[in-house]
């Protein structure tokens, strides 16, 4: 297990490279470590949904009766009216996306804790398969998709 100060050197660290000029030197940061297809608008991306994702659980374990979203939020994304209809769906989706992670969705449909009438309700009809695509920054690595095939 890493030590609290281990940790907060890390963070300082990638803090810094995010920091940086990205067209500085595509192949790696000021101090040397290669980017290794990092994208820190991406990962800034990422980290700020997920600090959203971990306060909207912190709000919903604090007050377990309110809603997730406001009637104005509701009424301006649509929330109710097709796949995401309930209350109860928009709980579960936040919580699976907060133990899974940002873009994780093949992770969440294939967690049994989440499968169910949620999942069936979602995807009724459908065929699901996943597909390997290469990442959109030219780097050699892939991810996973989640193909929802009328």
């Amino acid at each position: 297990m890493k030590t609290y100060d281990e940790i907060n050197k890390y963070g300082i660290l990638l803090l810094k490279h995010i920091a940086e000029n990205p067209n500085d030197n595509p192949k790696t940061f000021k101090d040397g470590v290669p980017k290794e297809g990092i994208r820190s608008d991406e990962l800034l991306v990422s980290m700020t949904f997920m600090m959203l994702v971990k306060e909207k659980c912190q709000f919903l374990d604090n007050n377990p009766t309110k809603p997730v979203f406001s009637d104005y939020f509701i009424r301006k994304y649509n929330l109710r009216s097709e796949a995401f209809s309930k209350e109860e769906h928009d709980r579960m989706l936040i919580l699976a996306v907060s133990k899974h992670g940002y873009g994780r969705w093949v992770a969440i449909v294939e967690d049994e804790e989440y499968k169910g009438p949620w999942l069936s309700h979602q995807i009724r009809g459908a065929r699901v398969r996943r597909s390997l695509t290469r990442k959109p920054n030219g780097s050699n690595s892939t991810e996973q998709r989640l193909l929802v095939v009328n």
